[in-house]
């Protein structure tokens, strides 16, 4: 499970919301459920009831977190995106990534909402045509070069091997 990192705001659909990264995975975007609940004009309670009577379709730490069961709501008091009021008096504090909206939206199944998650898909969730911060743009370059590092290593094993083949076979002839 990966840090959570608040990388400023973002509008959408009209509305500022916090840049909420990681804990799904690194520079992977999040959403907590009171900002889906108010884009799709509906109250917190509705969908946090949708959450809880579907929970067993949700995959922990894949599509949903509850932050009230974590550090994370440490770092969104922080950040003024909690008060400790609410957190103090929320049962649960829903997460969720790419795929546990979608699964919310496929809860939800009307109109409006499949509109919703088009926009948010393209307002918020597709960061195709964003710019890269520096931090971003220098971990895609470990991860490549991790890749091409593992890659160069099991080549090496694997010349190794021909080349100890090859020489038992020149020694038996």
């Amino acid at each position: 499970m990966n840090d959570l990192e608040i990388r400023g705001q973002s509008n959408v659909v009209g509305k500022d919301i916090p840049n909420i990264v990681g804990g799904f995975g690194p520079g992977k975007r999040s959403m907590l459920a009171q900002d889906i609940a108010e884009f799709h004009g509906k109250p917190l309670k509705f969908v946090n009831q949708n959450i809880n009577r579907n929970k067993n379709r949700f995959k922990k730490y894949v599509d949903i977190i509850d932050l009230t069961e974590e550090d994370f709501v440490v770092t969104l008091s922080n950040h003024g995106i909690l008060s400790q009021n609410s957190v103090n008096r929320s049962k649960n504090i829903y997460l969720l990534s790419q795929r546990g909206y979608a699964k919310l939206i496929k809860i939800f199944n009307d109109d409006l909402s499949w509109e919703m998650y088009d926009r948010l898909l393209d307002d918020y969730f597709d960061i195709k045509d964003e710019k890269f911060n520096p931090l971003d743009r220098l971990e895609l370059y470990v991860q490549q070069r991790r890749r091409k590092v593992q890659q160069l290593a099991e080549f090496n094993t694997d010349l190794f091997n021909v080349s100890s083949q090859a020489s038992e076979l020149i020694e038996t002839f």
